[in-house]
């Protein structure tokens, strides 16, 4: 029998049969019956995933757990896998936030949004305000972000630092928190000098040198899964090149 589901986005009409069955046998393994019910709160809470992530996270579930899963379970399995995460904890979330207008971060929407909430009482000295109504906001946010079915997304939030905003990207570029192409156009308009640059690549202070600024490029270039068509890494590699030249001449120039 094919039961009849309601819903329309990334899964369609041709999933339900299968979606359906997944439930089903889900259910069946411990001890539960998917009435027609619980197959439409699922499918609208899982409707905007793609049918390989509901079908993984189900199967991830059940190696897993005990008990039979929520629609919030088989979300966070959804965003784990995906490389995206899980959405931070209110306390952690907080953390991430940059207190001043130099520092960088990268933060889910629902961060930004529940910082706007609190940002008045920040600005007017009361921290221990602020951190309670960003708290109160971000939870209810996520509330709603998980009722709807919508996925994290990490964004950029810069700051007048370069290095800093160049240290966050690079690190959320290697959680998986940010697509290759949405990181590379950031990292290539920072004009650091090379020896920044073999900082960022090693995590040491580093010295001028042409060939660790060609290994961070040539890192760069591997990281991006697509050409990205606004970069221009040949620019990039010989602005660097003609930074250490320069540098190079002027330290001959000290030492004579």
């Amino acid at each position: 029998m094919v039961l009849r589901l309601w819903g329309s986005s990334m899964l369609i009409d041709a999933n339900k049969q299968e979606f359906a069955e997944i439930l089903r046998g889900t259910a069946e393994a411990y001890g539960k019956e998917a009435t027609q019910n619980l197959l439409k709160i699922f499918w609208a809470a899982l409707s905007c995933y793609e049918m390989s992530q509901v079908r993984a996270a189900f199967t991830a579930h059940i190696k897993t757990s005990k008990f039979m899963a929520s629609p919030a379970e088989i979300i966070d399995k959804i965003e784990s896998a995906t490389g995206s995460g899980q959405r931070p904890g209110a306390d952690e979330a907080w953390g991430m936030i940059p207190k001043d207008e130099h520092s960088s971060a990268v933060l889910t929407e629902e961060m930004l949004k529940a910082y706007s909430v609190a940002a008045p009482m920040l600005h007017d000295g009361d921290k221990i305000g602020a951190r309670m109504a960003f708290k109160d906001a971000y939870n209810r946010i996520c509330d709603e972000s998980r009722a709807k079915g919508i996925q994290i997304k990490w964004v950029i939030s810069r700051g007048w630092d370069k290095q800093s905003l160049g240290s966050v990207v690079t690190e959320a570029l290697r959680l998986g928190r940010l697509k290759p192409e949405d990181a590379a156009p950031v990292l290539s308009e920072i004009e650091y000098h090379a020896p920044m640059i073999a900082g960022l690549l090693t995590g040491t202070k580093g010295t001028a040198n042409e060939d660790r600024a060609r290994e961070f490029l040539a890192k760069l270039k591997g990281s991006l899964v697509s050409p990205v068509a606004s970069i221009d890494m040949d620019r990039v590699r010989k602005e660097v090149e003609e930074k250490d030249r320069k540098l190079q001449e002027g330290e001959s120039g000290k030492a004579a």
